[in-house]
């Protein structure tokens, strides 16, 4: 992954999943993205779609992704 999109491991550990979506899909001040990524998991399951992804270099490209999500001590996580 870590080629595809032009950034080291230590770049992307604990970083956000929006530094790897353009702005308007995936803005950390967007509170629109953790609402986008429920309503995908309602809508799709675990079927993948697509979706645009921005390397580092800021290119575009599509992305299939899947959203999937678990329940942990009384926390809820998503992760694509």
């Amino acid at each position: 992954m870590c080629d595809i999109f032009g950034y080291t491991m230590d770049e992307l550990i604990g970083e956000r999943i929006s530094l790897l979506m353009p702005p308007e899909e995936g803005s950390p001040h967007n509170s629109e993205t953790k609402v986008n990524l429920m309503k995908w998991r309602e809508k799709l399951g675990n079927q993948p779609s697509v979706m645009p992804g921005q390397r580092r270099d800021g290119s575009v490209f599509p992305v299939r992704l899947t959203v999937s999500e678990t329940h942990r001590d009384n926390e809820h996580f998503l992760w694509a």
